[in-house]
């Protein structure tokens, strides 16, 4: 009988003496048909078409509809103890603050990461906390009026992470700060898990424009969780005052997301089965496979939480061939 090891896995796949690692980087350029490639839309399609001959993605944000999105998984849940980054180029034909009647004040347009199962949620509101949790998003305001008191609100800039409850949004306003029509602009977001910090890149031509402050999450901010990007036209249900309609393309998308952690694996055979010991990392939790031939692999013990120490799997099934490959699948908790 022989026992051997393959890497330690993120999800399924890979094979012997290699990693399947998410640092990669995933991109998203339009020039074919993005359902083809995992993109879904949860709402109102119409708000979303992709252009063949532009070669890009058309959108539009109309908060007197329901919530809509057009979203791509991302394979893996970021947490604020991850280091990630976001980019896409907007081109914004036209828009329009406090776009309803009754409604005359600005509301958001929105692009960034979110948690698939909270936004589809039937109670996530946008316009309310703590209603729309596991969020990290580029919003744009265009000016809009509130009543007396407030009167005339300047179009603004707003990079923000919501968290896991909700309760906690960490947010940086930057107005006046109109994005102009017909132009082609990028966005960059970059989040640093070392300080908590989000920092927002916007160019023109690639010229800086701005300064965006940094969104820093403060020390009552819980987490976040995020699996996807998502394209997002909220609705206004919630917000008093606001609301919005607007026109644009986006093109051009990349997300970067970390490395796993890569365990080292070490084999114990013994009379009372099979065992595969590592050290673990509390934020996943982690599972035995194991294959005769490093192709079909099956499940061998069930998921166990990490503790951030050693942590052993065990087979106790039966020998079925003269060989047998382990593996360890993990997924964020």
């Amino acid at each position: 009988m022989a026992l051997g090891l393959a890497a330690a896995l993120l999800g399924v796949g890979g094979g012997p003496g290699s990693f399947q690692t998410l640092a990669a980087v995933w991109t998203e350029d339009f020039a074919s048909d993005p359902a083809a490639r995992g993109w879904a839309v949860h709402g109102e399609a119409s708000l979303f078409e992709w252009s063949a001959v532009g070669g890009h993605l058309e959108a539009t944000w109309d908060s007197g509809r329901t919530n809509s999105l057009f979203h791509h998984p991302l394979d893996t849940t970021l947490t604020k103890r991850d280091d990630f980054s976001l980019a896409f180029d907007l081109r914004l034909t036209e828009i329009l603050g406090g776009a309803r009647p009754g409604k005359p004040g600005p509301f958001e347009i929105a692009i960034g990461l979110l948690h698939r199962a909270s936004a589809t949620n039937a109670s996530f509101t946008r316009g309310k906390l703590p209603l729309f949790p596991n969020l990290c998003e580029f919003d744009y305001f265009p000016q809009g009026s509130n009543p007396p008191p407030v009167g005339i609100i300047a179009a603004t800039v707003s990079p923000m992470i919501a968290s896991t409850n909700g309760g906690a949004v960490a947010t940086s306003m930057n107005f006046p700060f109109e994005l102009p029509l017909g132009e082609w602009l990028r966005v960059t977001m970059t989040y640093a898990s070392s300080n908590r910090t989000l920092s927002t890149v916007l160019t023109r031509q690639g010229q800086p424009m701005g300064p965006i402050k940094q969104v820093a999450l403060g020390d009552g901010f819980t987490d976040f969780r995020l699996d996807a990007f998502s394209i997002t036209s909220y609705s206004d249900a919630g917000d008093r005052f606001g609301s919005v309609l607007a026109r644009g393309q986006v093109d051009n998308v990349r997300v970067t997301t970390p490395d796993p952690p890569r365990p080292r694996l070490e084999a114990i055979l013994a009379n009372e089965g099979r065992r595969i010991r590592f050290v673990s990392d509390s934020n996943w939790v982690y599972a035995l496979e194991r294959s005769d031939d490093l192709r079909a692999w099956r499940p061998a013990s069930a998921f166990t939480p990490g503790a951030g120490g050693a942590l052993e799997l065990a087979d106790t099934n039966a020998f079925a061939g003269p060989a047998e490959f382990y593996r360890v699948a993990m997924q964020r908790r």
